[in-house]
């Protein structure tokens, strides 16, 4: 599904250039298990001719899944770098010696920049261009020394990867190995959405930079020192807060020159390991984005177009409610969702205006009638004793059809279909709070033209609230690719 590389490498002495390409990339279902990719490597001996103008295209197609295909008539090709919301990509490393193509795979989040580079001889040379999904075509000059390349050495190596998702809401120990260096470092996270497979979807990204001391490349084409990393992974969420894939690079780069007495030397190095894990599905597109607060912890709450909650938080339970905006009445969500353990009610509106929702325990619930048109029916009269919007809920009297209502100004009134239902034989109404609630049963909406209430039976103990869990890992269809990649350049005069 995509080819990656781990390097050029290339070396002055006297009239000669040595250049080292090594790559290791990896496609298969996610397993969760630690794997081996076997990666190969190439060692070049390159001439540097004339220096002339070169002219072509240079076309790019991207798709929502993540497959980056790079077609350059210009020659000399060497890398492809990605740089999409502050995310570094090394997605391929390698040796083009005319035109060709370049077939890989970068995460892109909405819109980014891909960045090809060329072997100038003793220096790079690069063409930047903008990158998105689709596919474009942009006519390019460069001016750059000929090389023609002859292979000396190849071989094979191991790389070891990890595969193991991110811990949601805790810090990331980051940790990536290249060549005989492995670097480390703590990352805290951030509540955030991000493009996962052409959708945007709540996320959580962790970042971490530093420095490190590191060792890369082989024998005489060794680079060594303290070079800067940087780690970058995205988690992404689904409907009912499912975690539905992650995106994890690791990006490091080094510049360095030295002149002596007899010898002087010039560096470039950059390395990076990518891993997309990824369904083949694609999410539903959201309609109102809000973030919210769980005792200090930030989560990002998406309702859809097909009226799901997408969470950074587990999803407990999500329902249409009805609300009053700004002197309007307005379909909205109630949604509970729940961080280390501790849940929390919102009521978001389409604006994304968020609501606080209390859970409050009636302070007394007895059974009575209702007569409703000359008819008597079943109920409960409800006393609860709370401000603000609140959330209750009651164990069902019998298992048939029922309607609430609130008592304003001594009338029954009726309250909006949404905004009460039953979950686990439990009635749980949600409100703007009236102090007595009478649930009716038996009664059709036709029914309700006029009613009065008796009290037939003692108050039955109050009850607390509850919530269904239908929390999902997407598990079936998801794959990983791995690309391991180390670039340097390394010139040395005598």
């Amino acid at each position: 599904m995509g080819e990656g590389g781990d390097s050029p490498t290339s070396l002055h002495m006297n009239s000669s250039i040595y250049y080292y390409v090594s790559n290791a990339t990896y496609t298969s279902q996610y397993t969760g298990e630690d794997v081996q990719i076997q990666g190969s490597s190439t060692l070049y001996k390159l001439t540097v001719g004339s220096m002339r103008e070169f002219q072509g295209n240079v076309t790019v197609s991207l798709t929502p899944d993540g497959r980056l295909t790079v077609m350059t008539q210009i020659p000399s090709a060497d890398r492809l770098i990605v740089n999409t919301s502050g995310m570094t990509e090394l997605v391929w490393a390698g040796l083009l010696s005319g035109n060709g193509t370049i077939q890989t795979s970068a995460y892109v989040n909405g819109t980014g920049t891909f960045t090809l580079v060329f072997s100038n001889g003793t220096s790079l040379a690069n063409i930047s261009l903008p990158l998105k999904t689709g596919s474009f075509s942009y006519h390019e000059t460069l001016t750059l020394n000929t090389v023609s390349a002859r292979v000396i050495a190849t071989f094979t190596r191991d790389v070891e990867v990890q595969q193991n998702f991110p811990r949601r809401y805790e810090n990331e120990d980051e940790q990536v190995t290249f060549g005989n260096t492995t670097l480390a470092k703590q990352a805290g996270y951030n509540t955030t959405m991000a493009y996962f497979n052409g959708s945007l979807v709540p996320a959580l990204v962790w970042k971490g930079e530093g420095r490190g001391l590191m060792q890369l490349g082989i024998r005489m084409l060794e680079v060594t020192g303290e070079s800067y990393f940087q780690f970058e992974t995205i988690e992404f969420f689904g409907v009912n807060g499912s975690a539905i894939g992650y995106v994890h690079s690791a990006y490091l780069s080094k510049e360095n020159s030295r002149n002596g007495l007899f010898s002087s030397s010039l560096s470039s190095l950059a390395a990076g390991e990518l891993k997309i894990v990824t369904g083949s599905f694609t999410p539903p597109k959201p309609e109102v984005e809000t973030e919210v607060e769980i005792k200090g912890t930030p989560v990002m709450i998406i309702i859809t177009n097909n009226a799901s909650a997408e969470s950074t938080a587990d999803v407990n339970l999500s329902h249409p409610v009805f609300v009053q905006e700004h002197g309007k009445g307005h379909g909205a969500y109630l949604v509970e969702v729940s961080v280390n353990g501790t849940a929390q009610f919102f009521v978001v509106t389409p604006s994304g205006h968020v609501i606080n929702v209390t859970v409050v325990k009636p302070e007394n619930v007895s059974e009575t009638t209702v007569n409703m048109s000359g008819n008597q029916y079943p109920a409960q009269k409800i006393v609860v004793n709370a401000n603000g919007s609140i959330l209750f809920n009651v164990t069902l009297l019998r298992n048939e059809n029922v309607m609430v209502f609130k008592v304003v100004n001594g009338t029954m009134v009726p309250l909006n279909s949404t905004n009460y239902f039953v979950v686990n034989g439990r009635l749980v109404v949600y409100d703007d709070p009236s102090n007595v609630y009478y649930a009716v049963y038996g009664v059709s909406s036709s029914s309700t033209s006029s009613s009065t209430t008796s009290s037939t039976t003692p108050p039955s103990s109050g009850a607390s609230s509850t919530s269904t869990s239908s929390i999902v890992y997407v598990g079936i269809g998801i794959v990983i690719v791995v690309i391991v990649a180390l670039a340097i350049f390394l010139l040395r005069k005598r």
